[in-house]
C-alpha cells in the first residue's frame, strides 16, 4: 500500500514539514514524501516540477494521509485532486480547525496523526 504524506511545507519549519512524516514513514515504510523534493525558498521557480510531480506522486498512491491542522492551498488542491480521481484521502486536525471542503473530500477525518494512521490500518 502506497500512502501520499500531503501536508503543508511553504513557510513551515522542517520541525512542522517533516515531524509528522517521520511518524507517517514509520508506520508505511512505502509512503511517498513530497518533501524528498524540499523547494522552499525556490517554489516560484519550480512551479511546473512542484505540480506535475505531486499529481503523479498523488496518482500513484492508494491513500492520501492529509496533514490539516495548518491552512494550505497546496494540501487542499492535493486533497481535492486526489478525491476527484478515486483515491481515498485521510486527514487529520483538530476539531475546531476543521473545513467543511476537508471533511466533504475525506473517507475519514481524525483528531490527530496517530487516529489517521489506525484508520488506514484498519481498512486496509
Amino acid at each position: 500500500m502506497k500512502v501520499y504524506l500531503c501536508g503543508p511545507i511553504r513557510g513551515k519549519t522542517d520541525e512542522e514539514c517533516n515531524g509528522w512524516r517521520d511518524i507517517a514513514k514509520a508506520a508505511f515504510p512505502n509512503a511517498i514524501d513530497p518533501m524528498r523534493r524540499d523547494y522552499r525558498g525556490n517554489e516560484h521557480h519550480n512551479i511546473h516540477n512542484i505540480v506535475t510531480k505531486d499529481k503523479e506522486d498523488i496518482r500513484k498512491s492508494d491513500i492520501v494521509l492529509a496533514n490539516c491542522e495548518y491552512p494550505s492551498w497546496g494540501t487542499a488542491m492535493e486533497i481535492m485532486y486526489a478525491q476527484s480521481i478515486g483515491v481515498w484521502v485521510v486527514s487529520f486536525c483538530p476539531k475546531q480547525g476543521r473545513s467543511a471542503w476537508v471533511t466533504y473530500h475525506s473517507v475519514s477525518v481524525n483528531d490527530d496523526i496517530e487516529s489517521a494512521i489506525g484508520f488506514i490500518r484498519g481498512v486496509t
